[in-house]
């Protein structure tokens, strides 16, 4: 092999090849240096683009101002694009765009989650491009009504009421539905399958036996609601960060009473949560059905998205009336009293955090909302 490589250099000639190799780093240098002038000088970076350079920009200026950063828990802070722009973070937005008409009005929001932070684009450049928070984006599209399927005004909460409602998301690689929205935030329930479990087993005073305890507070289902929470089952740690902290309301209520009672739901309460289960209220709200007046109406499951399903599935509200008694949720029955060391599927939900940007869908099962 290296005898013809000889023979066909000494062909050429070796000043021949030395003029060939200059020509060829010539051409690779030009073609190097003319990439680089097409990318700093002409090429027009997408708005999504720019977006990942504001929030790579941000977290380089509060890595120097780390003070400025939020201490608290679902505190925010701000850092306009034009304080990036004069630190030398970034360039500005019309350098990126190549267009010196475009007007915008940029900045980067920074939330502490869990003492973690979470960095959110805000970039708005009028009609050319708009950031639009997924909450934002389903009051719009979904208009408040006040009959039929759809979105519905209780109290100064948004719900979702009926059976085929435009609700599905795609969060975190498995499928939610929205339950409402309240206090600008997003809640949702898990719709994909979870193991078997039961939600307490604890021995039982009144019953002399392991009935179970049913304060969720000290739960075994809570331990594993938070589980699910902490380990990566359900959530990466990016994940994590669209999600915000809420109250689990947990007052028991009895069968016969008022479950739409917010009154009742929040008489007691676990503060600063971020996974739980779904409350007795929150089921009753979803139906369309005039008869589900208390949690023992069967027809609480008629016009009703969350009872379609085909297992039973636990509730977090407890029966005020015998310690050892929870609510699951049944497809044919609806909210059933049934003993705390029962086994029953479980549909965790969550928060997600207010200015979590809408990326897609709308909300149907073919095209789930899905956000960022």
């Amino acid at each position: 092999m290296s005898k013809i490589l000889n023979e066909y250099i000494k062909k050429i000639g070796t000043k021949n090849l030395i003029i060939i190799g200059i020509v060829l780093i010539s051409i690779i240098t030009f073609a190097v240096i003319g990439s680089l002038m097409y990318y700093n000088f002409f090429y027009k970076k997408s708005f999504s683009e720019i977006e990942d350079i504001m929030v790579d920009a941000a977290k380089q200026y509060y890595s120097k101002n780390e003070n400025e950063l939020p201490e608290n828990i679902s505190e925010s802070t701000q850092v306009k694009v034009s304080t990036l722009v004069s630190q030398e973070y970034m360039k500005n937005i019309t350098d990126y765009t190549k267009d010196e008409d475009i007007a915008c009005d940029a900045s980067v929001n920074v939330t502490n989650i869990n003492n973690t932070y979470r960095y959110t684009p805000l970039l708005d450049c009028g009609n050319d491009y708009k950031y639009e928070t997924i909450i934002n984006h389903i009051k719009e599209k979904e208009k408040i009504v006040t009959e039929k399927d759809g979105l519905y005004q209780i109290d100064n909460d948004l719900v979702f009421k009926g059976e085929k409602v435009k609700n599905y998301v795609k969060f975190a690689n498995h499928n939610w539905r929205i339950i409402k929205i309240s206090d600008d935030k997003m809640y949702l329930i898990f719709t994909d399958i979870l193991e078997r479990t039961i939600w307490d087993d604890r021995y039982n005073s009144e019953r002399n036996g392991r009935y179970g305890i049913n304060d969720y507070s000290i739960s075994r289902i809570r331990d594993y609601v938070n589980n699910l929470y902490t380990s990566n089952q359900l959530f990466t740690e990016e994940n994590k960060l669209l999600l915000a902290n809420f109250n689990l309301n947990i007052g028991k209520v009895s069968e016969t009473e008022d479950g739409k009672s917010a009154q009742l739901e929040r008489s007691n309460v676990i503060e600063n949560q971020y996974i739980g289960l779904i409350t007795v209220r929150d089921f009753m709200n979803a139906s369309l059905d005039t008869n589900c007046k208390a949690p023992e109406n069967a027809s609480c499951t008629n016009y009703n998205f969350i009872s379609d399903y085909d297992y039973n599935f636990f509730t977090m509200t407890a029966d005020k009336t015998k310690s050892y008694n929870i609510y699951q949720i049944n497809k044919n029955s609806g909210l059933y009293l049934t003993r705390a060391s029962y086994k029953g599927y479980v549909r965790p939900v969550i928060s997600i955090t207010k200015d979590a940007l809408y990326v897609s869908g709308n909300g149907t099962s073919q095209k789930p909302y899905k956000f960022k």
